[in-house]
């Protein structure tokens, strides 16, 4: 009938959530009307503005929450909707419990692609999503800036103060924020201001990668190489070496007094005495026998704590080799192949490695003591000709 068809109309309109008891309908409800130290159903977190309510029944929600009951796509998955389940799939238990972001295990409401099996839990739908409530009244001005996901797109980011009342975290650090902070209305997300001004600086000479910039990149699902745990959103990364780290360790690594960095000047030692083990300079796990040290200093590291760095000596080749940008075609010295843009080249003999070839993390053969020793003694006389040879011409 006319009627059935309005009120299936007017029930398609509202905001419903699907639970174990029943489907609530959501309904807004005046901020008056919410009981003190009311927790929202979905997310856990305590509700202090813009409340929802089940019209049947004690089912509470912020509204940001009761939004994830419509199918959508969200900005962790763009290709297909998302359905608000309450608990992960049954098939889904044994392959899908962790949360495609943050690998972080799901006993309760989440987020979930039936077309694909993607899955997210709350925490990560939510990051950043509850900002237009909290912020439509205390917006002061909008920004002739880009935010941190999209530099070169016209996402409008706007100042706002935050509430120390408020629970919110920076995207970028994951840090509680309050006081003045950034946020993109459409990508739906919330910054400190000086995470996000730091997110278009590249980091030069930091002690853990002193060759290459680093730069702020969203890198979910990636290693850090300094922890050896995952990276959850946004972190820094060599584009040139593929190697990753999370902020905080980044962070952690540039205010201590301890660590000192210069252009270091790398050797492949092989020292296979357990009682003389050196901890490495980027993830302070154990080298154990095959490690690279600088010549220069006290800095050693494993091949894949490195990446690619400017100046490297190994058992590969006689003479100390250096990352470099090669226009002309040629050959890998060592396995033949074509050359690309960026090889490792000989100054002395113009011999050209491909980077991986020379930085191989395959066992390496094992030298000498006295062979090293000569290959250490070469090196230090190598680099005193070369900057003999700088300061004459």
């Amino acid at each position: 009938t006319i009627q059935e068809d309005c009120e299936s109309s007017n029930l398609e309109n509202k905001l419903m959530v699907n639970d174990y008891k029943h489907t609530h309908v959501m309904k807004s409800v005046d901020i008056s009307e919410l009981p003190n130290d009311t927790y929202c159903k979905i997310c856990h977190q305590r509700i202090l503005g813009s409340p929802f309510k089940c019209e049947s029944c004690t089912f509470w929600t912020h509204k940001s929450c009761a939004e994830l009951g419509k199918p959508s796509t969200h900005r962790l998955h763009m290709n297909h909707p998302l359905t608000l389940l309450t608990m992960p799939p049954m098939y889904a238990l044994n392959l899908l419990k962790k949360c495609d972001n943050c690998l972080r295990k799901i006993d309760g409401f989440n987020l979930f692609c039936r077309i694909c099996n993607f899955m997210i839990d709350i925490r990560c739908a939510l990051k950043g999503k509850d900002v237009s409530w909290v912020l439509k009244p205390k917006v002061f001005g909008a920004l002739s800036v880009n935010c941190i996901r999209y530099d070169h797109h016209s996402h409008s980011v706007v100042e706002a103060i935050i509430s120390r009342a408020e629970s919110l975290h920076c995207v970028i650090c994951d840090e509680r924020l309050h006081g003045k902070a950034m946020a993109c209305m459409e990508c739906q997300e919330i910054y400190h201001p000086w995470c996000i001004e730091a997110g278009r600086r590249k980091l030069s000479g930091h002690p853990f990668h002193y060759d290459h910039m680093l730069q702020m990149l969203e890198i979910s699902k990636s290693t850090c190489i300094a922890c050896k745990l995952i990276i959850t959103n946004i972190g820094y990364t060599c584009s040139n070496c593929k190697v990753n780290f999370h902020i905080k360790c980044i962070q952690e690594a540039s205010v201590s007094s301890k660590i000192k960095s210069h252009q270091h000047n790398l050797y492949n030692f092989w020292i296979d005495d357990s009682q003389f083990t050196r901890a490495c300079g980027v993830c302070t796990r154990p080298c154990e026998a095959s490690f690279y040290g600088c010549v220069g200093c006290s800095f050693y590291a494993h091949v894949e704590c490195l990446g690619f760095p400017d100046n490297v000596k190994n058992q590969q080749h006689q003479h100390s080799v250096s990352n470099t940008y090669v226009k002309q075609k040629g050959s890998c010295s060592l396995c033949g192949g074509d050359s690309r843009d960026w090889m490792y080249t000989c100054n002395h003999c113009n011999d050209v490695f491909h980077m991986e070839c020379i930085m191989s993390t395959d066992d390496r053969e094992a030298a000498t003591e006295e062979e090293q020793r000569q290959d250490i003694y070469l090196t230090y006389l190598e680099h005193d000709l070369l900057k003999l040879l700088q300061k004459t011409q």
